[in-house]
């Protein structure tokens, strides 16, 4: 393998072999042997080594030699042969460490003129005498060398980022060379350009010049070590594939490597996967500093999500996020006995919460943090004949948080093996990622939330409507934490996502559920399943990565991703305002007659606990009645029993004549009966009074109430029966989960057996209400009831007293006016936000150009990008505001803080920015995810109709 020396002196030679500096040069054709000149190391081991150690070294060199001239003639033989021997015939040691500047043996020899064009002879001798090469030991740890190597870069960092804008900004006029650059310093540098696929490059340097890595980022090349290089890759191949992982996560740098081996015609090795991910982590490192001067250059502005128009309505919430932990993507520590070889910490990103920041919240949880009981105790489980559940909302929130395994994560702890378990996520409802934090060898803590909710209180104005999994849990963990006071004076409120939702308990899903929820409109809160199932690209090149590059391509990933979502922010508004449209024409028909059919009115599904007004005038005159029937029966019986006082052949008798009686005893009993009888006539004669009064201010129809009672201990009956049988089904099914212990499992096969008698008794009064309705529902069997697997397998959830589909569709037709609401207050921010940027963005880089500012290039082509992709937003606006039924303003507003509204020729001018084929485009093309978000849409739908 040829071998070059890095010294740029020495670059003019074709090839150069150290340590014995056979140096072969092609004009003239001649070769130059300085015998003699090995290092004196290479003698000092070889003193020192043991006998049966040198002996196999030398075999080893023998076999070497054996093996190059294997292939040669016996002239080229003969004359290797005359090279191992001095000018006098006598055999030269290579190893006496005599120097040649100290009078070493040295001498010339022209090459023979048969061998002057004898390529095999010449890469032979090359191979042979390139065998002699000394060994050194490096005793630095990898860990030592990356702090060199990085403590190297440092300084030059800065440099390179000037260069790097001169080289990929030039100036508009040419240049012409600079004076000083010394041709004595230039040098040749291997490189890798798939673009040109040059094996090398001739870097020239300048006098002055502070960095060998500056001047090769001038060249448009990066170096991969920073004071003496051996190899440079283009950044234009760099850039490609930033490009490429950025639109491809899982394409690794080895991948990449193989491929520039390819077209470079040569086998794959390691070490050109070692440059290309050492020059990466330098050009990502250089466009870090070149972004971070850019968003100085033009000023940070608040996300659109967060401006504001003037003399607008407010939203109910001002803002909707979610969060949420995920662990696919934790960290291998270290392998085996290996250390970790570069400790660096990446925080050279925006949205990084340090493990710093988070800790402080470790000890704000308390004893909230336990995870709550999952209950021990038979009695808590079982439920008697006829009872109704009677629990409190704070112990049913702390039971239906039991399905989630993130609810118990505080207590436990993870496997030594990871450093990093996974990572903590926080996004707005348009998808753009706010925040991460790295959850570090524990569970989903939470400390976690309580940070992101922390930073989220400091940046934002106005109150803000969380999403979690165990929302409900975590309402009452901030609340005991320090951030309680200032998270209930600015309104905030944390609630359940709509698809996990659906595992908590009916009692938290009434109040917790983003169906019941005022303002919300069709907001799901499962943003960050969609970024999860994204990312899961990444989590396969950085399972075994380095901490630091783990966060470089998980700030890599999360860039592109922000950039992907605000370009598709009008496409998802369109898609909501679209959704909403389809669910009011849809639904509102069916909701109409039903309602009607009902006679109920949307004040009665609002209240779905409580029973119409009529309703329960009807039924108390109805239990009036009854009471009645009981009341004349007990007074009749207590005049019955008063007069029975008295014997049937009672006459009077003189006191004189009589006997002894028990005149006290007696008079008892006749006083006690004559209360009776006056009590149970009061009752009878209110009672009357009471069923008088309603008969004539109501003019019930006694016939019609009764039937409505009958109908009443129907629904009551059914209501008591479906309880029992959904607690059953989750029983059912915590026992088959994996993972459940032995003892857990016995807890429930008991508590099974206590349901199936209460089911059974409850079977058993749902038939016996059912046969007292006319016309007699049909019966329940109690075996079939037994074995129900899955809810829609329980049709008779479906036959409630207001119809459960009337809810639902009042549900969602409220729900979707209040989207269209809150499109018709982002619609006109959006708008406004577009194309105020694009104007201020286009004075801004024409200020930065007539500056003359070094950034101006970077500036500008930030620009380009962005009224590009604010040019697209405008087109699907457009859309929006063609739409039938949309009912928001179609011109912008002014944004709170500006005093005027954007110029009309800017908008022109944008407007017409604007790709001819993307005011054409098919709307059902509109997003790339609609089928897989339809899939998603269509899986809660499902869920949600279940009644529980």
């Amino acid at each position: 393998m040829q071998r070059q020396h890095p010294h740029p002196r020495l670059s003019s030679f074709s090839t150069v072999l150290t340590p014995s500096f056979i140096i072969l040069n092609s004009r003239p054709r001649q070769w130059v042997l300085l015998a003699g000149l090995v290092d004196r190391a290479r003698s000092d081991q070889r003193r020192t080594m043991g006998f049966g150690k040198r002996r196999e070294e030398e075999e080893a060199v023998r076999a070497t030699y054996q093996l190059n001239i294997s292939g040669l003639d016996d002239g080229c033989q003969r004359v290797l042969e005359e090279a191992q021997v001095g000018p006098n015939g006598q055999e030269e040691r290579m190893d006496t460490g005599e120097d040649a500047e100290d009078g070493g043996a040295v001498w010339v020899e022209e090459l023979p003129t048969n061998l002057q064009q004898e390529d095999s002879f010449v890469y032979a001798l090359r191979d042979i005498v390139g065998s002699y090469w000394r060994t050194y030991k490096d005793n630095r740890t990898w860990r030592q060398r990356v702090h060199r190597v990085q403590a190297n870069w440092e300084p030059a960092l800065n440099v390179m980022v000037a260069a790097y804008l001169i080289y990929r900004y030039p100036p508009a006029e040419p240049t012409t060379p600079s004076p000083d650059d010394d041709h004595e310093l230039s040098f040749e540098l291997d490189t890798i350009n798939i673009y040109t696929l040059a094996p090398t490059v001739v870097i020239s340097r300048s006098q002055d010049s502070q960095f060998v890595a500056t001047d090769i980022v001038r060249h448009g090349f990066i170096g991969n070590t920073p004071l003496d290089p051996s190899r440079a890759i283009s950044i234009r191949t760099l850039e490609l594939f930033r490009r490429l992982r950025m639109r491809k996560p899982s394409f690794s740098v080895e991948a990449f490597a193989k491929v520039i081996c390819d077209l470079f015609m040569i086998p794959y090795q390691h070490r050109f996967r070692t440059v290309l991910g050492d020059t990466f982590d330098v050009y990502l490192a250089i466009l870090r500093v070149v972004d971070r001067q850019v968003r100085e250059a033009l000023g940070c502005d608040t996300a659109n999500c967060l401006s504001k128009l003037e003399n607008k309505p407010p939203m109910t919430h001002g803002r909707k996020a979610a969060f949420d932990g995920n662990n696919s993507m934790k960290r291998l520590y270290q392998l085996g006995e290996c250390h970790v070889r570069d400790p660096r910490p990446f925080l050279d990103t925006d949205y990084l919460l340090t493990p710093q920041y988070v800790d402080q919240f470790k000890d704000e949880v308390g004893n909230t943090s336990k995870a709550p009981n999952i209950g021990t105790n038979e009695e808590e489980d079982s439920i008697d004949d006829g009872a109704q559940p009677n629990e409190s909302f704070e112990k049913q929130r702390a039971e239906c948080t039991n399905n989630f395994k993130s609810a118990h994560q505080e207590g436990k702890t993870m496997w030594g093996v990871f450093e990093e378990t996974g990572w903590f996520v926080s996004a707005c409802r348009h998808s753009l990622v706010m925040w991460f934090s790295d959850m570090l060898r524990t569970g989903e803590q939470a400390k976690y939330p309580l940070a992101h909710i922390a930073k989220g209180m400091e940046v934002e104005e106005d109150c803000t409507l969380w999403g979690s999994d165990i929302g409900c849990k975590l309402q009452v963990t901030v609340g005991n934490s320090s951030l309680g006071p200032l998270f209930r004076s600015r309104g905030d409120k944390l609630v359940v996502n709509a698809f996990h939702g659906y595992a908590h308990n009916w009692a938290c899903q009434k109040k917790n559920h983003p169906n019941v929820i005022e303002g919300i409109g069709l907001e799901d809160f499962e943003t960050l399943e969609r970024l999860f199932s994204a990312l899961n690209a990444v989590a396969s090149v950085t399972r075994y990565s380095t901490a630091f590059r783990r966060r470089v391509f998980i700030d890599l990933f999360l860039r592109q991703w922000d950039d992907d979502k605000y370009l598709n922010l009008a496409d998802f508004l369109y898609h909501n305002y679209v959704q909403a449209l389809r669910i009011i024409e849809s639904d509102k028909l069916a909701y109409d007659q039903t309602m009607s059919m009902l006679g109920l009115t949307e004040a009665d599904i609002d209240e779905p606990d409580s029973e119409p007004m009529w309703d329960t005038h009807a039924v108390v005159y109805v239990e009036l009645l009854q009471d009645l029937r009981v009341a004349e029966l007990a007074m009749q019986s207590r005049n019955t029993a008063f007069l029975s006082t008295a014997p049937s052949d009672y006459h009077y008798v003189a006191a004189s004549d009589a006997g002894p009686v028990n005149y006290d005893g007696d008079l008892s009993q006749t006083r006690k009966a004559e209360t009776r009888r006056r009590v149970a006539h009061e009752h009878y004669s209110q009672l009357v009074n009471d069923v008088t009064s309603m008969e004539v201010k109501m003019a019930i129809d006694y016939r019609e109430t009764l039937q409505y009672i009958s109908e009443r201990k129907y629904h009551q009956a059914l209501g008591h029966l479906q309880c029992l049988v959904v607690q059953r089904l989750f029983e059912l099914n915590k026992l088959n989960v994996a993972g459940t212990a032995y003892r857990m499992r016995t807890h429930i096969v008991k508590s099974l057996q206590t349901r199936c008698k209460a089911i059974q008794n409850a079977v058993n009064n749902y038939n016996k209400a059912a046969a007292e309705l006319i016309p007699p529902r049909p019966s329940l069997d109690w075996t079939k009831a037994s074995h129900y697997a899955f809810l829609e397998d329980f049709e008779l959830l479906r036959d409630t007293r207001h119809n459960i589909r009337a809810m639902k569709q009042c549900q969602r037709i409220k729900r979707a006016r209040k989207e269209i609401f809150n499109c018709n207050i982002e619609v006109p921010r959006l708008h406004t936000h577009v194309l105020q940027e694009s104007t201020q963005l286009l004075d801004r880089v024409t200020s930065l150009q007539a500056e003359g500012s070094p950034i101006a290039g970077a500036v500008g082509e930030f620009v380009v990008r962005r009224r590009r992709a604010n040019a697209h937003i405008l087109g699907r606006l457009q859309l929006i505001h063609e739409l039938e039924g949309y009912t928001g303003l179609k011109e912008p507003g002014v944004r709170v803080g500006h005093s005027t509204t954007v110029p009309p020729q800017n908008r022109d001018q944008d407007q017409a920015a604007i790709v001819d084929g993307d005011a054409d485009e098919d709307v059902d093309d509109l997003d790339d995810d609609d089928e897989a978000q339809g899939d998603y849409g269509g899986l809660i739908t499902f869920l949600s109709e279940l009644s529980l």
